[in-house]
């Protein structure tokens, strides 16, 4: 009360008028018995100008904006009251009801200022006058019902905003977006809440997305790089955990966009990485099983080794076709190496007086290769150059001195050039001399 007596007290001190006494007079207010019945009935008015308080009360009286108001034309049954204790309650509740009229107005000027920020759609800045102003809801049900739009304003443009960001996969931090999201969708009501909440744990798995995402195209580059050059011992190449971890964190959301985005992740990291490694891994197996230049035998055979189990170990995930080719193709990697220096050590021996070692027993490995086209194709390289490169010098020098058997390395060109249907003018005439005593298999 006594709060309100003072703020009276200083509205009463504040302003003047010329003009005022001859327009309250002329209304009929007796401003002077107010004043006289203000001073001796609130004793916290003793000791003010009492020609202040007049000429106030007089600019009131005479104020067209405050006669339309709770203001001083109705503080006159006051002036009526027998007792001090009735005029102060009287003068209480006329000051109350202005407070609660300027309240009102205040809020009004706000709704104002709200409903232009809506309607221009500034939700952000519509969401902080509600925020700031929460009073003005219980002064003006108006303003309650436009802080009801800007929640569900401002909760549609969120959810548009963050839709947009989770679509295209951004990497914007929206954390502190969704904790507005979620506040302003709990106001209206458990759906919105509940739609608002999937939305953010979408959002909140984008960063798994987006690094599935890197690390199938970083797997993708190391499938295809080329280590071959490199010293350091080969990374492996595999399906990256990384779509492990979005797919399960995906699996516990509920909404169409976690269930395509759970497709999309499964048919590329489960099927076209797969496919794509195997493909790039395969063609550098290749590469490294026909290149010309042929690596050192220990890095050869390390970076084979490496490459087929990546290959195997994939290739096993796409059915029995891509597994069938993928351990054909390693086991022509592993004996690729035998195969070159079966070949160079023919093609170094056409002097020699015997067959190398390496022929006959690459040959045999070559032959257990069945159905491989690169093994048949090697297997009539291989014996060309031995059966006829070093066949000629074998079967040139001892053919002349047989008599009554088969020299062991002349049976042994001899059934090679006729295994492999081999014929060259270098080799013909002597296989034929030797063929009466040389014509059934080699000896064991």
């Amino acid at each position: 009360m006594r709060i309100l007596i003072l703020g009276l007290a200083g509205t009463l001190a504040c302003s003047s008028s010329e003009s005022a006494a001859p327009a309250a007079a002329a209304l009929g207010y007796d401003c002077a018995k107010d004043v006289d019945r203000t001073i001796d009935c609130i004793p916290e008015l003793e000791g003010a100008s009492r020609d202040k308080l007049l000429e106030r009360c007089q600019t009131e009286a005479g104020s067209a904006d405050l006669r339309t108001r709770n203001g001083r034309l109705n503080k006159a049954p006051c002036l009526q009251k027998l007792t001090c204790a009735e005029f102060t309650a009287c003068v209480l509740a006329v000051a109350d009801a202005e407070r609660k009229l300027n309240q009102a107005e205040r809020a009004n000027l706000k709704l104002t200022e709200l409903r232009r920020a809506i309607s221009e759609s500034r939700w952000s800045e519509a969401a902080a006058i509600c925020r700031v102003y929460p009073d003005a809801a219980a002064d003006s049900p108006s303003f309650g019902a436009a802080c009801a739009d800007v929640a569900k304003g401002s909760t549609e443009a969120l959810t548009k905003a963050r839709v947009g960001l989770r679509d295209a996969r951004s990497d914007e931090d929206t954390v502190v977006r969704c904790v507005e999201l979620r506040e302003l969708s709990r106001r209206l009501g458990a759906d919105q809440s509940a739609r608002a909440s999937v939305l953010c744990d979408e959002l909140a798995t984008l960063h798994l997305v987006r690094q599935a995402t890197a690390a199938v195209a970083r797997a993708k580059a190391l499938g295809a790089g080329d280590e071959a050059d490199t010293k350091s011992a080969p990374a492996p190449v595999q399906v990256p955990l990384q779509c492990q971890w979005a797919m399960e964190a995906l699996s516990k959301i509920d909404s169409p966009w976690a269930r395509a985005t759970t497709q999309e992740l499964s048919t590329t990291c489960n099927d076209t990485l797969p496919r794509a490694l195997v493909t790039a891994l395969t063609e550098a197996l290749v590469a490294m099983r026909d290149g010309p230049d042929a690596l050192p035998e220990a890095r050869y055979r390390e970076l084979g080794y490496s490459r087929c189990f990546d290959l195997r170990r994939i290739a096993e995930t796409l059915g029995p076709e891509a597994e069938g080719g993928a351990k054909a193709l390693c086991e022509e990697v592993t004996l690729a190496s035998d195969v070159r220096a079966a070949q160079t050590e023919a093609e170094q021996a056409t002097q020699a007086e015997e067959l190398p070692f390496r022929c006959d027993y690459t040959l045999e490995k070559l032959a257990k290769l069945e159905g491989s086209n690169w093994a048949t194709e090697r297997a009539k390289l291989l014996a060309t150059a031995c059966y006829v490169g070093v066949g000629k010098r074998v079967l040139a020098k001892r053919v002349p001195g047989m008599r009554h058997a088969c020299d062991y390395q002349v049976q042994k060109v001899v059934s090679g050039l006729q295994r492999f249907g081999l014929s060259d003018p270098a080799v013909d005439a002597l296989r034929k001399q030797a063929e009466p005593l040389c014509g059934g298999p080699a000896p064991q």
